[in-house]
């Protein structure tokens, strides 16, 4: 069993995450609730939860204070949040788990799988939050958090040139040299990074628009990047690219 806390002031919504834990996390034991970050903290330490499901906004602060306060205990947090874009895009860059009120259970019972799974194996838990606590001020996230073999690593959006999808890995090329393999899909890259200047040329290919150094348009459309490599586009993506980003 999987000692669980549940961070929330409001009561209904604690009860509310009870019930759905004891109906489908059969693996997670709650072992209390608390309404504040001051009470919180204390539980936290207290009671030393593996899991921690937690509201954004809480009276006497936020749960990014709770997770400042608490870094020094080894638990896994769950952002519970009905709140707007930005936050979630933060979320996203940090690998920090989220759901959004009102909690769809399907999503829940995948979150809590991979955790529970996953619970002993390598997981740097401290980069996340050290990749949250980086980007939290800001609209535009620079600071991403990677999974790669030997667990979390933090890159710079800024310090990619291109992403390829390769099997069913990605492949981060850096403008060191440096190339990071990565178990998220391109996908996944695609959804976070696309409003940071990057563009997915075709199927195989997400690159930084800052990274462009030339573009062929006619019979095959390529562009080459800053460090040399000539990536094709697809038929149809040249016009978007030119009327999105290099038009600017």
């Amino acid at each position: 069993m999987f000692k669980t806390l549940i961070v929330d002031d409001e009561s209904a919504a604690v009860k509310a995450m009870e019930l759905i834990v004891s109906n489908y996390c059969p693996q997670l034991q709650v072992c209390g609730s608390a309404g504040t970050v001051a009470d919180a903290v204390k539980m936290i330490r207290n009671e030393q939860p593996e899991i921690v499901f937690m509201d954004v906004e809480l009276p006497g602060g936020t749960g990014f204070n709770i997770l400042e306060e608490t870094q020094d205990v080894n638990y896994e947090v769950i952002f519970i949040s009905a709140h707007n874009h930005s936050v979630l895009r933060t979320f996203r860059y940090s690998s920090i788990d989220y759901l959004q009120k009102p909690v769809d259970i399907d999503e829940l019972i995948g979150k809590i799988d991979k955790i529970t799974n996953n619970r002993s194996s390598v997981n740097n838990t401290n980069v996340k939050y050290e990749v949250l606590f980086n980007n939290i001020n800001t609209s535009h996230p620079e600071n991403l958090a990677v999974f790669t073999k030997s667990g979390l690593v933090s890159v710079k959006s800024s310090d990619i040139v291109y992403i390829t999808r390769e099997n069913r890995t990605s492949v981060l090329f850096l403008l060191n040299g440096e190339q990071i393999e990565s178990s998220t899909s391109i996908n996944e890259f695609q959804f976070m990074l696309e409003e940071n200047g990057f563009f997915r040329v075709n199927e195989d290919f997400l690159i930084q628009v800052n990274s462009i150094r030339k573009v062929y348009r006619f019979l095959n459309p390529r562009v080459k990047l800053v460090n040399g490599v000539v990536v094709s586009i697809d038929k149809g993506k040249l016009k978007l690219l030119n009327e999105v980003y290099l038009s600017k």
